[in-house]
């Protein structure tokens, strides 16, 4: 789900969402009178719960099926196992494994390597606040 300020009213639930361009990109699942916001469902995510339930009835060969569809995560882990407790810090930089929140914001995996503070060296390098560095010296990162 995503949240966006639509303004929509009572009675759109279930009515496309569309883009600046005219394409269907979301369903609008409800909102609340009271308030300007609203959550939508992206397209992609009802295609593949579609895709679920095409394959249950292709393998049954019957009728329709109760069918489970997987709901998604960012990590299935411990929150803290993710949750990052040491950091490095050299010359004013702060450098850490991205959190699980900002993993979030970044729609990244959790465990990347996370500048929170460019300090002297990074920002001399243009590395900016909030980076994160995949490779180093020409090398990947994992």
């Amino acid at each position: 789900m995503r949240e966006a300020a639509s303004g929509t009213k009572g009675g759109s639930s279930g009515s496309p969402v569309v883009d600046w361009q005219g394409r269907a990109v979301a369903l609008n699942p409800g909102n609340k009178s009271s308030s300007a916001s609203t959550f939508f469902l992206p397209l992609e995510r009802v295609v593949r719960a579609l895709r679920f339930i095409q394959k249950s009835k292709d393998s049954s060969g019957s009728g329709w099926e109760d069918v489970t569809i997987p709901r998604g995560t960012l990590q299935v882990q411990d929150l803290h196992s993710i949750t990052p407790n040491f950091f490095l810090e050299v010359s004013g930089a702060v450098i850490q494994s991205l959190s699980y929140q900002q993993s979030r914001n970044f729609r990244f995996k959790c465990g990347l390597v996370y500048v929170a503070e460019p300090g002297y060296m990074l920002s001399r390098s243009a590395v900016p606040h909030h980076a994160i560095i995949k490779k180093f010296a020409g090398k990947e990162i994992p």
